[in-house]
């Protein structure tokens, strides 16, 4: 940029104004000092010459200021610039918090939008000078353009995640793509145009926000018909900016000048995308997460019901068959009531089913003093017990317990008015082998019972002459 400096006798000053001088003597906003030079009579007249201007609004709208006035406006504005870039970092740690806790992409994009808000405050109030003293103008200028156009695309893609997917459909999905990607391209235009384009390329820019700004629009109006939240906080967010930018657009397409700075109005827009855009995400979040919570409790209840037995509200075949092995040290017990066919027969299967639930009530009340015991039924009138127990003794005290607990007792019968009922049992002590292993070995017990009378007990392995001693023990001491 070229000064002349005219003064009164005619006398004329010429500054060059170098790409390092800004940065130099830079002020709070697109303010910089430029020296006049002392000359004893009076300037009369300013003028200028920009080389290669980037927009017609920094032909069009430079200001000549009093020094004094400056100084003592930078402070404030220095404080004001601070104070929006605070505003606009804080919701950086916000999101990396939530995203921790909950992995969604909009979450991201509202990362990026406020991080591009950021850059473009600070390259915008000149703070970009106490990190990067030495910044050209050039630089500056694009990296201005860059930021703001990446804060409007990834915004766009924030709305895109702020409507809850029952509200976005597929079209509306493009759509709001498509209304990102054209501020991108018309960037990726700008920094690869001939250099006929330049003076024009920052009225491209804005005249590209327009079909963007239009999609965006009709999506949330779309939403909010549908009843989505998160495009109540979008347009709550977007308002002040789309109020701003058709300021700035008449600005810049040279339509109307406004007699106030467009460009400080900006950032309080921005402020308010970021504030609001913040609390959509809050809600967002929250929502997603009960939906997970819901989600995820409702996974538990089904996998509660599938492995749930409905009618006697014990675990399953398909519990029964996870458990994997059975510890050393526990016990299988399979339990078979006798003759439960002539149950069913002679009294109906609702009584038949009755039964098996006293029996699941008899074997649960049997286990209650037993830490980690587990009753399954296994189909039909077979049921399995797990239980800790230690030694091959103690698994058979249990089953016989067990046994004389539903052989004809009170338990069954009493205020019930069900058929007195008996079962067979055959148990394996654990040794860490397979549940499928250990079960069939159980049943081979069970089926040694029944075969040797019913309504008793077989542990495997068994020994026949040994079981043939405990039968005639129990048939002298009265047992079943």
């Amino acid at each position: 940029m070229l000064i002349r400096f005219t003064y009164a006798d005619g006398t004329q000053r010429i500054v060059d104004v170098d790409h390092q001088l800004p940065a130099r003597d830079w002020f709070a906003g697109n303010r910089f000092n430029v020296p006049v030079p002392s000359h004893p009579e009076q300037l009369v007249a300013v003028d200028t010459v920009i080389e290669e201007p980037h927009s017609r609004m920094t032909i069009r709208s430079p200001r000549l200021m009093a020094q004094d006035h400056v100084e003592q406006d930078n402070f404030g504005r220095s404080l004001v610039y601070a104070l929006v870039l605070g505003l606009l970092i804080l919701p950086v740690f916000y999101d990396l918090l939530f995203f921790r806790i909950l992995r969604q992409s909009f979450i991201i994009w509202h990362l990026v939008t406020v991080g591009s808000m950021a850059a473009y405050t600070l390259l915008h109030s000149g703070l970009i000078y106490v990190v990067i003293p030495n910044l050209g103008l050039g630089a500056r200028w694009w990296g201005m353009v860059s930021s703001f156009v990446f804060s409007v695309s990834s915004g766009i893609f924030l709305v895109r995640g702020l409507i809850e997917r029952r509200c976005m459909t597929r079209r509306m999905f493009v759509t709001m793509n498509i209304a990102a990607i054209i501020p991108l391209a018309l960037l990726v235009v700008s920094f690869v145009g001939v250099d006929q384009l330049r003076i024009v390329s920052n009225q491209l820019q804005l005249l590209g926000f327009i079909p963007s700004a239009l999609m965006v629009l009709a999506v949330l109006l779309i939403a909010l018909a549908k009843g989505s939240r998160g495009a109540i906080w979008a347009m709550l967010g977007l308002g002040g900016l789309v109020i701003v930018g058709a300021m700035r657009l008449l600005e810049g397409l040279d339509l109307y000048f406004l007699p106030f700075p467009v460009g400080d109005m900006i950032f309080a827009a921005m402020v308010g995308l970021s504030v609001f855009t913040t609390f959509g995400v809050g809600d967002r979040f929250l929502s997603l997460r009960r939906d997970r919570d819901f989600a995820r409790d409702q996974a538990i209840r089904l996998r509660q019901v599938a492995n749930t037995d409905g009618l006697t509200g014990l675990a399953n075949r398909r519990a029964f068959d996870m458990m994997g092995r059975l510890s050393k040290g526990y016990g299988l017990l399979v339990v078979d009531v006798d003759r439960f066919k002539q149950v069913n027969d002679n009294h109906g299967h609702q009584v038949g089913d009755a039964v098996l639930c006293q029996l699941a009530s008899v074997l649960r009340a049997a286990l209650e003093d037993r830490p980690g015991a587990r009753v399954f039924r296994l189909g039909g009138e077979e049921f399995a017990v797990i239980a800790e127990v230690g030694a091959r003794e103690a698994l058979r005290d249990l089953a016989e317990d067990l046994r004389k607990r539903v052989d004809g007792s009170d338990e069954m019968t009493k205020n019930l008015d069900l058929p007195p009922v008996t079962v067979s049992i055959g148990g394996v002590l654990g040794q860490g082998q397979l549940i499928h292993e250990a079960f069939g070995n159980a049943d081979a017990a069970l089926y040694r019972a029944k075969e040797t009378g019913r309504n008793r007990t077989v542990i495997f392995p068994y020994d026949q002459d040994q079981e043939r001693r405990r039968e005639m023990r129990f048939e002298r001491l009265g047992g079943g």
